[in-house]
């Protein structure tokens, strides 16, 4: 009965977005054994691991609407799976746990304590392509992909029309029209570079046509595997040097490293900046033990 429940929490996970419904939550460290048993209702306890608080408004709300025969404890976690070693290290690894961004060098560590999707009718929804990334050698299937935001830059279109730059389409006119607008006093590009996470974020952007090359797939493979623990030159130094480009042809500064999350909008509301980067959600992961 648990794995097959766990198997049904994987997939509403995949579909979040409803409304909201009292839920209770957990401190971490509380003992694995309190969830695996049944309550004077008759109902199976399940403890899940909530990468944030982002998660307490809908999905939990999901859960107790869709599963009421089911006790649920929410335990807010530490967005790792360094967090979910620990737990494991002391017996209180939660039933269902989820990640916001994972490396699978990582998370190869703990993937024989996972439930195996591989022959599941959970994972025969998935293209076979998206699972790739997800497959380990041995064929098994431990962590399957949530959906996410797409991370963009958006663009102040009336801004563009006004001042008769043409909209980029690539790096190169990107950077143009970047400069064009700079000359105009209007800042070409902002983002919340104040914020840790956004200059992995560019970097992600930018790696894209490097990693999905064939020696940036064959490095992956290596670095996901644990054949390699560092960078490839090959792969990595055009990356390096086209964030260096565009942060001298923008005018990315020390002022920039003091913007947090609202300030790019708040340029781009008041139509001071004409480029803004929009940093959504990576991709989640869910999986059950």
């Amino acid at each position: 009965m648990r794995k097959r429940l766990s198997l049904l929490l994987a997939i509403v996970m995949v579909i979040t977005a409803l409304t909201g419904c009292g839920t209770q939550t957990a401190d971490a460290t509380k003992n694995e054994t309190e969830h695996k048993v049944e309550n004077e209702g008759g109902k199976e306890k399940v403890t899940v691991a909530l990468w944030g608080t982002q998660l307490l408004e809908n999905y939990t709300q999901y859960l107790c609407d869709t599963f009421p025969e089911v006790e649920f404890e929410f335990v807010l976690a530490t967005n790792s799976t360094d967090f979910y070693r620990y737990r494991n290290d002391h017996n209180d690894l939660p039933d269902i746990l989820t990640v916001r961004r994972f490396s699978l060098k990582d998370a190869v560590l703990i993937k024989d304590l996972l439930y195996d999707l591989c022959d599941t009718q959970l994972a025969s929804t998935f293209y076979g392509t998206y699972l790739d990334n997800y497959t380990y050698d041995d064929g098994t299937i431990n962590w399957l992909p949530a959906c996410a935001d797409v991370d963009s830059i958006i663009v102040n279109q009336t801004l563009f029309e006004e001042n008769n730059i043409p909209i980029p389409t690539d790096y190169a006119s990107f950077i143009a029209a970047c400069e064009a607008f700079e000359a105009l006093g209007i800042k070409g590009f902002a983002s919340d570079f104040g914020s840790d996470y956004t200059c992995m974020e560019v970097l992600q952007g930018f790696s894209i046509s490097q990693l999905l090359s064939m020696e940036g797939r064959e490095w992956r493979q290596q670095y996901e595997s644990g054949a390699k623990n560092q960078l490839s030159e090959e792969v990595w130094m055009p990356v390096f040097e086209k964030f260096f480009d565009m942060k001298e042809k923008t005018g990315l500064g020390e002022a920039e490293t003091q913007m947090t999350n609202q300030n790019p909008k708040e340029l781009y509301m008041g139509r001071k900046a004409c480029h803004v980067s929009r940093n959504g959600h990576g991709c989640d992961c869910v999986f059950g033990t």
